[in-house]
């Protein structure tokens, strides 16, 4: 080596050497001033150019390079070429990371995750609100004609996670998932994530792989509100709010199991089958303690069908079991069930409005066996058939125990056949048939009763809530009746019946005390309201009247025969002869003694029944 060389290699030497520190500041000034102030505008162009020779159009407002191996960008856009519209995405912030050092495959991607955070998703195929959150539908056409834009990744494998955003409608707190892409098939795993807002939120996790334009396949288990989902519902499904609608979950939400498919070919064709479980919910108002429900759903080509293989709710410690199908697009509901819950639960599940129930007391559970065909179209294709037995019910202040019947729906046409039940210490028997009437506008019930051995009290509460209207006696008979029912209420138009009262003491009602007023003077002793009375009489219902021909009451020492009619407001025309009768005694000796045998005295009564009058004709 020459003194020269030598010379020159101690000069370079020295001059690079202490020169490193100098370059490295400032390349880690270049690099944190990327990271802090951001990426110069040629650079940024450069990106999203190179970015978007693939099948999605890039914006972003603002790029920064991230310390961990990747980018940040504020406010992006990201289009889906092909397609008319609003963005498939925009988010408030956008992070991707990517493979630094690792080898890759060819035709892969460098892209190692992707986070975002505040922002909307939309579908490809839009969506139709009118506040910025969608767009034009696209049709399949338009889809197909993006196939083969640009330059598509063969293979992808990156984590994406999302948070505050709005997924058609649907707020999503948190989401992460796996993506895969392979050869045109998309894939998402390890899918995990929180949904909803609120009382309605909660986790859902799964799987998803679909093909586009072709099907979709995969599993959620869900643990939020369904309620959360009712914009995707409203404008993807929206036949099935009508049943979404009527369950309320205020303590905890439902847990779904779910397995679905989506044929992409069809119009938002879909499969989905799998299983429910939930406590402490309501459905139509009726509150369910615990269910136990699965089912399959199918949506498309007209067809949109719920329905549940089996199922098993709860309420008040008592179950139901069966099965129903829900058709949406003709409108019918089938269904098989055994249930022992009580029967105000019943109604409200099966739809019974709440002021139908008002009047009404249920106490107890009740058996149910019922199976039918519901039909809210065309009623005339509805066919329901049912037996009930239940331990006790009440309609306003009356009430029955052990009652039962059979229940048999043709079109507008209901009948209650066998029906019973025990009340006021006696028992009723009886049937109800509802049809429509001639005219088609009203219906007609028709009913028959026959009454045993039943307290006249526990009737007498029908007609007044005054306590002075309360005697003893027990009734027995029988009754037939039709009547009219529209918007109006109910009107009767005839009825007639037979009835026999014994060890009655109704001259304890106000309604006689002018009588007995007015026979104290001639019976002495015969005017106490604990007499016990026997009573008689038959009745017809005509032009708005109850009337009748031969009452009949053996009062005492007197034997009174009436005949007359009570209007439906309450208004009284009777004539009411009093026959004074030879009875053997000391007492009735006595009477003999003042009367001759068969006097009669003839009373009228007119008034209504809370202001009865009474005035004496004449004797002889």
């Amino acid at each position: 080596m020459s003194v020269f060389s030598s010379i020159s290699n101690r000069k370079w030497s020295g001059w690079f050497f202490p020169s490193i520190p100098f370059v490295l500041g400032i390349g880690v000034a270049f690099v944190l001033g990327l990271a802090w102030l951001g990426v110069p505008g040629f650079l940024t162009r450069w990106i999203l150019e190179t970015v978007n020779e693939g099948d999605y159009f890039i914006t972003a407002n603002h790029v920064r390079l991230d310390l961990r191996g990747g980018i940040k960008a504020s406010e992006v856009m990201v289009y889906r070429k092909g397609i008319t519209g609003p963005p498939l995405l925009e988010t408030r912030s956008l992070q991707v990371l990517f493979h630094l050092f690792e080898a890759r495959m060819a035709g892969g991607s460098r892209v190692k995750e992707v986070r975002a955070r505040g922002g909307v998703i939309r579908p490809l195929w839009g969506s139709r609100d009118g506040a910025g959150r969608g767009g034009s539908l696209a049709t399949e056409s338009t889809l197909s004609s993006s196939k083969g834009v640009g330059r598509a990744v063969v293979q992808m494998d990156l984590d994406v996670t999302l948070n505050d955003f709005d997924v058609l409608g649907v707020w999503v707190e948190e989401l992460k998932a796996g993506v895969q892409v392979d050869k045109g098939e998309y894939r998402l795993s390890r899918l995990s994530g929180r949904v909803g807002r609120d009382l309605q939120s909660g986790t859902v996790e799964g799987t998803l792989a679909w093909t586009p334009l072709e099907k979709a396949t995969g599993r959620l288990v869900t643990s939020f509100d369904p309620h959360a989902l009712t914009p995707v519902f409203k404008r993807i499904y929206p036949d099935s709010l009508s049943v979404l609608e009527r369950f309320s979950f205020p303590v905890a939400p439902p847990r779904f199991d779910l397995v679905f498919e989506t044929d992409l070919r069809k119009p938002y064709g879909v499969k989905v089958s799998g299983r429910m479980q939930a406590s402490q919910y309501a459905y139509r108002g009726a509150g369910i303690g615990f269910a136990n429900i699965s089912g399959d759903y199918i949506y498309g080509s007209g067809t949109s069908r719920l329905k549940l293989d089996s199922f098993l709710i709860v309420v008040g410690g008592r179950k139901a079991e069966g099965k129903t199908e829900f058709n949406f697009a003709s409108q019918d509901t089938t269904f098989e069930v055994i249930s022992a819950i009580d029967m105000a639960s019943v109604l409200r599940l099966a739809g019974v409005r709440e002021q139908a129930l008002e009047s009404w007391q249920f106490e107890g559970g009740s058996a149910i066996v019922a199976k039918g065909e519901v039909n809210t179209i065309v009623p005339d294709r509805s066919c329901l058939e049912a037996t009930v037995e239940g331990k006790r019910v009440g309609f306003e202040s009356v009430r029955a125990s052990d009652y039962a019947f059979r229940f048999l729906g043709r079109g507008q046409t209901n009948q209650f056949s066998d029906i019973r039940a025990k009340i006021g210490g006696g028992s009723f028997f009886g049937s109800v048939l509802v049809e429509p009437a001639s005219a088609g506008s009203n219906r007609v019930t028709r009913a028959r009763v026959e009454i045993i051995h039943v307290d006249v009290d526990e009737l007498i509460k029908l007609i007044s809530t005054n306590q002075a209207w309360r005697t003893a006696g027990k009734l027995y008979g029988n009754i037939e009746w039709v009547a009219l029912s529209g918007n109006s209420g109910a009107v009767p138009l005839s009825a007639q019946g037979r009835f026999a009262v014994r060890n009655a003491r109704i001259f304890r009602l106000p309604l006689f005390a002018g009588l007995t007023a007015g026979l104290k003077r001639f019976a002495p002793g015969v005017d106490s309201g604990d007499t016990p009375v026997e009573l008689k009489f038959s009745f017809q219902l005509s032009k708005g009247r109850v009337e009748s021909r031969d009452i009949q009451m053996d009062y005492g020492w007197v034997t009174l025969s009436a005949q007359g009619s009570c209007g439906l407001d309450g208004t009284l025309d009777f004539t009411v002869e009093a026959h004074l009768a030879r009875k053997p005694g000391m007492l009735g000796l006595a009477m003999a003694s003042l009367f001759p045998a068969g006097t009669k005295i003839e009373f009228k009564l007119g008034g209504t029944l809370e202001s009865p009058q009474w005035r004496r004709v004449d004797s002889r």
